[in-house]
């Protein structure tokens, strides 16, 4: 249900409630918002902050607006997708396991085409990522964030500007879920060596070891936080 917000300016406590509902399906693709006199009623907010709250999503492409017919939602669609909150209505918390194969899917891809495509700036970036995997390693630290940093620098090695948006969103959603569970229970032995076959593959210009490389370390990180979150 939607409940009364307390700060009539907050228009992104407005958005937010609404992608809320989106989420938990209470909204779907092709229903009719509630009329702005409604929204106003229910949530006890000003005609202006509803408007300012439906301008925002009409530009996400969350919902479109229809003179003298109301505001429908949409279907998010790949542009959508794009942007991280928008991307929180295609994946609901029971389809985490589906979110970490779209992640191993697009992953895989991106290394094969980094360990083509790297430059010498690329690897040297990809490298220091990893020696700060070690430096964190060795003190006792996690490795995740520098962890993340080695997958971001071989996103950026790939040089596809679209596989780079569409993996941000992604892995934005995941770290929520997986980052408690998976510094607590991962294996920084095991996590490096990982790290450093890719790297091997990606340095050997081996697109195909390096996808699969990549797929099962993938595999270790999916299985490893589905251990930890049941």
């Amino acid at each position: 249900m939607l409940s009364r917000i307390e700060r009539v300016s907050t228009t992104e406590a407005i958005v937010d409630q609404l992608i809320a509902q989106m989420r938990r399906g209470d909204l779907r693709p092709g229903d009719r918002l509630p009329s702005e006199v409604e929204l106003m009623r229910m949530l006890g907010v000003g005609r202006s902050s509803i408007r300012e709250a439906k301008q925002i999503l009409v530009s996400k492409g969350i919902i479109e607006a229809h003179p003298g017919r109301g505001s429908f939602v949409c279907q998010p669609g790949i542009g959508a997708a794009i942007d991280a909150e928008v991307f929180s209505l295609l994946v609901a918390d029971e389809h985490v396991r589906d979110l970490y194969e779209a992640r191993g899917l697009l992953e895989a891809q991106i290394v094969g085409l980094a360990a083509q495509r790297a430059t010498a700036e690329d690897l040297a970036r990809i490298e220091a990522a990893l020696r700060n995997m070690e430096l964190a390693a060795s003190l006792g630290e996690s490795v995740y964030d520098a962890g993340m940093e080695f997958h971001l620098a071989l996103v950026r090695a790939a040089h596809n500007p679209v596989l780079e948006r569409l993996y941000e969103p992604i892995v934005g959603l995941l770290q929520a879920h997986q980052r408690p569970i998976y510094e607590r229970l991962s294996d920084p032995t095991l996590e490096l060596e990982q790290h450093r076959q890719i790297l091997a593959c990606v340095l050997g210009r081996d697109s195909d070891e390096a996808m699969a490389a990549m797929r099962q370390h993938l595999a270790y990180v999916a299985t490893t936080t589905r251990s930890g979150g049941s």
